[in-house]
């Protein structure tokens, strides 16, 4: 359901931010972008915690820690923007941002921030 929800923002965002581009890019190449864009971030959710972590702890949301921090939207923008070209570079550093922020309530975090004192003080986990 996240996936969905995330999805439907990118298209809100762009619409507002890019209506000409949007209009004039082919629908299913955006939702191509889109769709991928946030499966990439979402990617180490599908994973068992116990392969990614040696252990399996269901009170927190670990897989954040691997590509939701300022570090991960700048590997999604290399990454997508070496796939479908510098002139996407704008809209998928904006999906990113929006991905990242929707999930830390508007914040983005730095991979250092993902500590004890983060997941416990700061974010109830």
């Amino acid at each position: 359901m996240k996936f969905l929800d995330h999805r439907s923002r990118s298209w809100v965002l762009l619409r507002r931010k890019y209506p000409k581009f949007v209009r004039r890019e082919d629908p299913e190449l955006l939702s191509l972008l889109i769709g991928g864009i946030h499966r990439w971030f979402d990617f180490f959710g599908e994973k068992p915690w116990s392969e990614l972590y040696g252990y399996v702890d269901a009170d927190c949301m670990k897989h954040r820690e691997q590509r939701h921090h300022i570090e991960g939207i700048s590997a999604c923008v290399h990454v997508f923007t070496r796939a479908y070209g510098p002139q996407y570079q704008k809209i998928i550093r904006d999906i990113a941002e929006d991905h990242v922020a929707a999930d830390w309530r508007g914040e983005i975090p730095q991979m250092g921030d993902y500590t004890v004192w983060f997941w416990k003080e700061r974010r109830g986990y």
